[in-house]
C-alpha cells in the first residue's frame, strides 16, 4: 500500500447515504465531465495497464493460470474483445474521466 496524501473523510462504501447525496454525487460528476470536454494534456497519451484499448497485450498471460474455468472464461473474453475491437476503440471519443467512480473511490465528509 502506498499513501501519497491523506484526505479526511469516510469511504462511500461505509456510509448509508441518502438519495440526495447520491443525486448530488451524480450531478457533481456530470458537471466535472462537462467542464473538461476538450481538455488535453501530453501526459494523457501514455501507456498504462488500465487502458483497455490494447487489452490483447495481456492475452498471453492466460497461460499462467492453472484454473481451467478461469482459462476458459478469459479465453472467451478475449474472443469477445477481438470481435468488438477491430481497431475501433482508439477512434472512440474519450476524455480524462477515469470511469472508476465507485464506493471505494469516493470520500464523504
Amino acid at each position: 500500500m502506498r499513501l501519497k496524501e491523506f484526505i479526511p473523510g469516510l469511504l462511500l462504501e461505509y456510509c448509508d447515504i441518502s438519495d440526495k447525496v447520491s443525486s448530488n454525487l451524480g450531478t457533481a460528476l456530470a458537471r466535472f465531465d462537462q467542464a473538461i470536454v476538450g481538455f488535453d494534456h501530453p501526459a494523457a497519451h501514455r501507456a498504462h495497464p488500465w487502458d483497455l484499448t490494447p487489452a490483447s497485450q495481456h492475452e498471453h498471460k492466460i497461460s499462467l493460470l492453472q484454473d481451467a474455468a478461469k482459462v476458459q472464461l478469459l479465453s472467451w473474453a478475449f474472443v469477445q474483445y477481438k470481435n468488438i475491437n477491430a481497431g475501433n476503440l482508439k477512434q472512440i471519443n474519450w476524455q480524462f474521466v477515469h470511469g472508476d467512480t465507485n464506493p471505494e473511490n469516493i470520500l464523504i465528509s
